[in-house]
Formats: C-alpha cells, sequence, structure tokens
C-alpha cells in the first residue's frame, strides 16, 4: 500500500510560486489588449495595433540579450517594461534560482496588472454606457 507523501499533498493545496506567477501575469497583458480593442474599430487594426506592441515590449526586455549588453536607451526602456520584470521572475524561479530581485518583479508585475485592469474598466465601461 502506497503511504501519502506529505510533500506532494502540500504542492497540491498550495502551488509553487511559478504556478502563482503564470497566473499573475496574463492578466496585465489581457487587459491591455481589452484596453487597446476598446478603441479599434475592426479586429485587424485591433492585431495590427497589438503585435506593434508586443513586438517591440518582447525585444526591448531582457528576455533575449542581458541588459549590461543592450545600449543605454534600451536599458532605460526596459526599465518601464513590464515584461522585463516578468522575465527575470521567471528566469530567477526556474533556471538561476537567484530570488533576489523577487519582490521588485512581483512588485511591478503587481502594479502594471493593477494599472492595467483599471484602465481596462474605465475604457470597457464607457463603451458599454
Amino acid at each position: 500500500m502506497l503511504e501519502p507523501n506529505n510533500k506532494t499533498i502540500h504542492t497540491i493545496l498550495q502551488p509553487p510560486k511559478e504556478v502563482k506567477l503564470s497566473c499573475q501575469v496574463p492578466g496585465g497583458f489581457a487587459a491591455t489588449s481589452i484596453l487597446i480593442a476598446s478603441f479599434m474599430k475592426t479586429r485587424e487594426r485591433f492585431m495590427g495595433i497589438g503585435q506593434a506592441i508586443t513586438m517591440p515590449l518582447f525585444f526591448a526586455s531582457n528576455a533575449l540579450y542581458p541588459l549590461q549588453i543592450m545600449p543605454s536607451i534600451l536599458r532605460e526602456f526596459s526599465a518601464y517594461n513590464p515584461l522585463s520584470y516578468v522575465v527575470d521572475a521567471v528566469r530567477g524561479l526556474l533556471i538561476t534560482g537567484n530570488l533576489s530581485n523577487i519582490l521588485i518583479d512581483l512588485t511591478a508585475i503587481a502594479i502594471f496588472d493593477i494599472t492595467m485592469f483599471i484602465l481596462a474598466s474605465v475604457s470597457l465601461r464607457r463603451i458599454i454606457e
């Protein structure tokens, strides 16, 4: 007969940080999509604007290149880029194990999420009324 594994039970009842992060991150970007869609008249325009915003965010984050070798203007932009904080948090949790910046990363992600939720809610309410 198999004995229950306390670690497995604990993991099921309290998901790991990686799972919590993967649930927190998409909310802000989904709200950003709602905000953009609220100003567009057609689906094609929304998709075009969405790609025009997503690609620079990705390339200006620290996902592809370390911040140290980026030009100074991109380093400045990456300080305000929410995707940089997401990449830093995921890299720390899954790859390096360095959690020294995790509080800053989670705070920046939460601020981005809350801001986008508020802006999308106001914009959506404007359309509904």
